[in-house]
C-alpha cells in the first residue's frame, strides 16, 4: 500500500516518484539539488522529472518519456481516459477550469488498486470520490502510466 506525501509546490511529479519508490519527498528534493545544483522550481520539465524517475522509480522513466511525447503531439486535444480500478502507477490529470477560470495545468497523482494518492490533498481517497472531484473541478484524466 502506499503511503500518501503531499507536495510542495509545482512538485506533483517529485511527491508521485516519492509515493512510487516508499521514498519520502525531503531526500527526492536532496538528490534533485545534487543532480542540477538548483532546487526544483528552477528546473522543472519532462526531461528533470525523467532523470530522477530514473534513479528513484526506472520502470516507469521509459513509459513516462514516452507518455510525453504522445502528448505533445495531441498538443491541446484530450481523450478522456478511464481509470483503472487495479494496478498501481501515475495518472495524468489536465485541469481545464480552476477557481471559475481557463487553466489547462496539469497534475500528476499516483493510484493503487482503487484509490488515488493525490499530492495536492490531505489524504489518498476512493477512484470513485476523486472521479467527482475531476467533475466538480473540470479535471479530466489525460493518460494513465502503469507500473
Amino acid at each position: 500500500m502506499l503511503k500518501h506525501q503531499r507536495q510542495g509546490l509545482n512538485d506533483c511529479i517529485l511527491a508521485t516518484i516519492a509515493m512510487l519508490s516508499d521514498t519520502p519527498l525531503c531526500v527526492i528534493h536532496k538528490c534533485v539539488y545534487s543532480t542540477f545544483k538548483k532546487p526544483w522550481t528552477e528546473c522543472i520539465g519532462v526531461d528533470s522529472a525523467i532523470k530522477v524517475m530514473r534513479r528513484f522509480t526506472p520502470e516507469l522513466a521509459e513509459k513516462y518519456k514516452i507518455f510525453e511525447e504522445r502528448v505533445k503531439i495531441s498538443s491541446r486535444s484530450v481523450e478522456l481516459v478511464e481509470i483503472p480500478q487495479r494496478g498501481i502507477g501515475i495518472m495524468s490529470i489536465r485541469w481545464t477550469k480552476l477557481n471559475g477560470t481557463f487553466a489547462n495545468r496539469r497534475h500528476l497523482v499516483a493510484f493503487e488498486n482503487g484509490m488515488v494518492y493525490d499530492p495536492g490533498l490531505e489524504k489518498p481517497m476512493k477512484i470513485d470520490d476523486y472521479e467527482i472531484i475531476l467533475v466538480e473541478g473540470f479535471g479530466v484524466v489525460e493518460g494513465i502510466i502503469k507500473l
